[in-house]
């Protein structure tokens, strides 16, 4: 049966065999036609497409591009294997893109879809998008891909583009933010610069990707760490460094070459810098000591930039990084715009400080004269108050105010002094040594007079008590030390102390300069209402005196007892007699407050050493106890009287001795020499409006100077 089909089947060949053949030929024809309009359809559209084609084998490892691909990558005159596909893709991106092909062969990813660089024919790289689709055989493997590739370089460089302008945006809109919380931070500050200086310095380095920053602000000639950021517990040693070492404007550190040229200073690479030999270039150890602790601190690049006020630096911001990486252009731009804002807000701080220490030196000065004007005559509060406003604006820690007598050093005020110093000072009166400010003023010196350290001078160390009692009990450092002025006189003094080394502001000593002045101003008005006063006393006390003279014509005892009491009334004396002098011997004509057999001896006459003064003329005779007098009148009259300090005024007329008048108090209270001779003044003018005695008690001497047996 087999054989009869196959026969049929030669036998309908061989009926019409030219047929088969031409239509076969046809047929081919036809298909070949079909082909080839397909090629040249798909050469056309390869051609008018962006993208390059290709194939790969992935068994044979065998690669087809198409016409466009090879002119798109500039692959002209070379052959293009997959080996060689490798080895143009960017290093930086291999591995990105064979992962890619990983994942599509594995069946992680539909599809291939991987942006990468190659290499173009030039010898630049080009991005482009490669998109592909695996065929799979029937086990699922990969064995063929075909994919497009599309050159996307320009794509990318606008992306680049608008990312770096976005970038740039961003990064104005943050300067913008800063710079505009910054004037408002400014704008709400008030006197408190710290916290202010501190955001400029953590603002300075969070915008400039700066790991650290250290503002320093100009003190006199150095410049003093004022705020930092960007330190750790880590840290702490090496800021307590520079919170010590205040640095001067030279080129051995970034901070100090800034304030010395006002201009910005940038080190790239701090590690690449010659070790400074600090010995050879003239720096201070304090300086080697700073750059030896930023490379400990691992610090590598560094950018400084001055704060300038009207050209001139008043400090300095240090930015800083761990890392070799340079500041750039915008970011040295944007911290000499922190600077800028810096010293607007330490001008605005300054004027702001100045403006509420005026106000309160007016305030203070206005209530220190009001104190004056309550008080006339009375200084106590007035200098009590005028050292509670010197202390509290000029900082001090206590503060006295002290007057001269002879070589008495009167302490007139006292406040806040330590109780020990206190009690040292209760007990003395001494004019402090030679060396001293007091001392000083008293040879000539007039201005103004400021201990750094009283600890460190000479005084202190060649032991002078005084000095050391200041120091040690009262534990004072610094002083400023004003002098008590009346045209070429000195007065007195007036002190303001500190417990720790720190010097006074040239205004705290302007201001303790003005309170020296009101202080003057103010012991003048005392004196003058005082004068004026005891003279209206004395006017009434002699209007008196006459009166009783008046009524009891030639009957001198109610006159010299009516003398006596005004003379005592007007010298705050509890007892006392007038005495009539009758060449020999003083006789009391009037007596008060002693006992009387002690008034009796008075009465019966009395001589002796203790009076030989008046004989020579001396216009009065002050004992402040006459307990420590080496004279048996003198302990009989304190022991029987009991008298301590003692004052005797003569009576005298043309230079003739008539008498004496003797003051006395029971309380050791030695007399000024001022309130001495006011008070001989006032005894005289009260005893010289009586009738002169009988001629015959007259003794003539010539007047001379005051005898003060206690006086050295």
């Amino acid at each position: 049966m087999a054989r009869r089909g196959h026969t049929a089947i030669a036998e309908r060949q061989g009926e019409r065999p030219q047929a088969s053949v031409a239509e076969l030929e046809a047929r081919i024809a036809a298909l070949t036609a079909e082909l080839r309009a397909k090629d040249e359809r798909y050469g056309l559209v390869t051609q008018a497409v962006a993208e390059g084609i290709y194939e790969w084998e992935i068994d044979s490892n065998a690669l087809w591009v198409s016409a466009r691909l090879i002119e798109i990558f500039g692959f002209h005159g070379r052959d293009l294997t997959a080996g060689d596909w490798n080895e143009l893709v960017h290093p930086e991106d291999f591995a990105r893109y064979r992962a890619a092909l990983r994942d599509c062969f594995r069946g992680v990813t539909a599809r291939l879809d991987c942006e990468y660089r190659v290499r173009h024919g030039d010898g630049a790289y080009r991005w482009i998008e490669d998109r592909a689709v695996p065929v799979r055989n029937a086990a699922g493997r990969a064995v063929r891909l075909t994919g497009a590739l599309t050159d996307i370089s320009e794509r990318k460089a606008t992306d680049q583009a608008l990312r770096e302008r976005t970038s740039e945006l961003e990064e104005s809109l943050d300067y913008q933010t800063a710079t505009s919380d910054m004037l408002r931070a400014i704008s709400r500050s008030t006197f408190d610069l710290e916290p202010l200086l501190a955001t400029v310095a953590e603002t300075a380095a969070r915008l400039c990707a700066g790991d650290m920053a250290l503002i320093y602000r100009r003190d006199g000639d150095a410049y003093e760490l004022a705020a930092s950021f960007g330190f750790s517990a880590e840290d702490n040693e090496f800021i307590g460094f520079i919170e010590h070492h205040p640095i001067q404007p030279s080129r051995g550190t970034l901070v100090g070459q800034t304030a010395l040229e006002g201009g910005v200073a940038h080190i790239g690479d701090l590690g690449a810098l010659p070790r400074p030999a600090w010995h050879q270039r003239g720096i201070s150890s304090a300086e080697f000591a700073w750059i030896e602790a930023l490379q400990r601190r691992r610090v590598r690049t560094m950018l400084g930039v001055p704060l300038l006020r009207e050209g001139v630096p008043i400090g300095v911001i240090a930015v800083a990084r761990g890392m070799v990486r340079p500041f750039t252009q915008k970011q040295i731009a944007l911290v000499t715009t922190f600077a800028d804002q810096a010293v607007i807000a330490i001008e605005n701080a300054r004027l702001m400080n100045e403006t509420r220490e005026a106000l309160a030196q007016q305030t203070a000065t206005a209530e220190v004269l009001q104190v004056i004007n309550a008080s006339p005559g009375n200084l106590a509060p007035v200098f009590d108050a005028m050292l509670e406003k010197a202390m509290h604006l000029c900082e001090g820690a206590f503060g006295g105010l002290w007057t001269f007598d002879g070589d008495r050093y009167v302490a007139a005020a006292l406040r806040g002094v330590p109780a020990a110093y206190a009690e040292f000072l209760g007990e003395t009166t001494a004019m402090p040594g030679p060396g001293s400010a007091p001392d000083r003023f008293r040879r000539g010196e007039r201005s103004v007079i400021q201990n750094i350290d009283l600890m460190a001078e000479e005084l202190y160390r060649a032991g002078d008590p005084q000095r050391r009692a200041l120091v040690d009990l009262g534990s004072a450092r610094t002083a400023m030390q004003v002098p008590l002025c009346r045209d070429d006189a000195v007065l007195g003094v007036i002190t303001i102390y500190r417990q720790e080394v720190r010097p006074f502001s040239d205004k705290q000593i302007a201001l303790l300069q003005n309170f020296a002045a009101q202080a003057v101003i103010a012991m003048e008005n005392a004196r003058l209402i005082t004068e004026t006063r005891e003279a209206l006393e004395q006017q009434t006390a002699t209007a008196e005196v006459l009166q009783v003279i008046n009524s009891s014509p030639g009957d001198l005892a109610p006159v010299f007892d009516a003398m006596l009491e005004k003379a005592h009334s007007l010298c705050g004396a509890t007892r006392g007699a007038l005495f009539l002098w009758d060449g020999a011997t003083f006789r009391a004509a009037a007596a008060h407050g002693y006992p009387e057999d002690l008034a009796e001896r008075l009465r019966q006459g009395i001589s002796g050493p203790i009076f030989a003064p008046l004989l020579d003329g001396a216009h009065l005779i002050h004992y402040p106890d006459l307990t420590q007098v080496d004279d048996p009148l003198a302990r009989a009259v304190a022991e029987r009287g009991g008298v301590r300090t003692n004052l005797l005024i003569p009576l005298r007329k043309d230079s003739a001795l008539l008498g004496m008048i003797s003051c006395n108090r029971h309380a050791c209270r030695s007399a000024t020499t001022s309130s001495r001779s006011s008070t001989a003044g006032r005894l005289r003018s009260t005893a010289l409006s009586a009738p002169s005695p009988n001629s015959r008690y007259a003794c003539r001497a010539p007047a001379r100077r005051c005898h003060n047996p206690q006086r050295r």
